[in-house]
């Protein structure tokens, strides 16, 4: 699951960034190196709710006939709004991620500015 965000946040990089490929997946490993937590927490939520959508597909496939133009575009509808939420979520957390490690590194600096000049 960690990795998936990872993954994903990569895709995100590709598109924002410019970065294509292993490069984007680097910048995406050390962007969320301390924010892993809450990728494997929205990993999680998507998951869920993709797991939500396949079961209830099943369940009106098997008990209602599921052959309905309603059914299927109500399912597709869904999936569509699952994803389009899901990369909202992942560019929020992109940018999340990145002010998270410039405010560490700013406190880093800060921190050897004090030190240097005690």
């Amino acid at each position: 699951m960690e990795w998936n965000a990872i993954w994903n946040m990569a895709v995100v990089i590709s598109v924002l960034e410019e970065k294509q490929g292993v490069i984007a997946l680097g910048v995406s490993a050390c962007v969320s190196r301390g924010c892993r937590r809450r990728g494997l927490f929205l990993m999680l939520i998507f998951s869920v709710w993709r797991l939500a959508l396949r079961l209830s597909c099943l369940y009106v496939g098997w008990s209602e006939g599921g052959n309905g133009i309603a059914v299927t575009a109500a399912q597709v509808s869904l999936v569509c709004l699952r994803n389009v939420l899901k990369w909202v979520a992942f560019m929020v957390y992109f940018y999340d991620c990145k002010n998270w490690l410039l405010e560490k590194k700013v406190d880093v600096d800060k921190g050897s500015a004090v030190e240097a000049l005690k």
